[in-house]
């Protein structure tokens, strides 16, 4: 979200012109932003483990729109339920292309950082951490190195959604607390 001029924008549309085309209230999302968060997190745990694959966990937000935007970055898709599944090989992902099948799971906070901040040196170091881990643990157990799968799916979409909706009317209280 940004102005352009004195007027809101979702991307480079003015959010009035998303309200008079499709109603109020409505949910739309921010397509580059979700294509740039994708790219930062891809980067970041590349940079520290070339043989990574980033998935998109379908149960945090199931929209196709999103799906398939994630599916053209390269991500994978994390589907569980028939449902998920089924969106995932509508959104061509198909079985052996991505969807994921049997893999051990990190838990990795990525949720809790702020895609919006211009300092992403917590990505950054969140990323250094876990391959660092990662390697550690494939050392200790004498494993042939595997693919670093992951899905921060919320990260990915979490910044990027916003309710376009109209004021109708202000309540007095609320006057006076704004200061209208």
């Amino acid at each position: 979200m940004k102005f352009i001029g004195d007027k809101i924008a979702i991307g480079e549309i003015p959010a009035a012109d998303i309200a008079a085309k499709f109603g109020t209230p409505t949910y739309v999302y921010d397509e580059q932003k979700i294509r740039k968060n994708y790219r930062r997190a891809f980067n970041a745990f590349a940079k520290h483990y070339p043989d990574f694959k980033m998935f998109y966990a379908v149960k945090s937000c199931n929209n196709p729109a999103i799906v398939n935007i994630l599916r053209q970055e390269g991500a994978g898709v994390d589907a569980a339920s028939v449902n998920e599944i089924l969106l995932a090989k509508h959104s061509e992902f198909g079985v052996g292309t991505g969807v994921r099948d049997e893999f051990a799971d990190i838990a990795l906070a990525v949720t809790g950082i702020d895609a919006e901040r211009k300092d992403f040196r917590l990505l950054e170091k969140a990323a250094e951490l876990t391959a660092k881990m990662f390697r550690s643990k494939v050392a200790e157990y004498g494993l042939k190195p595997p693919q670093l799968k992951m899905e921060p799916a919320r990260y990915f979409v979490g910044n990027a959604g916003y309710l376009i909706g109209r004021v109708h009317s202000i309540k007095e209280s609320y006057k006076k607390i704004a200061g209208l």
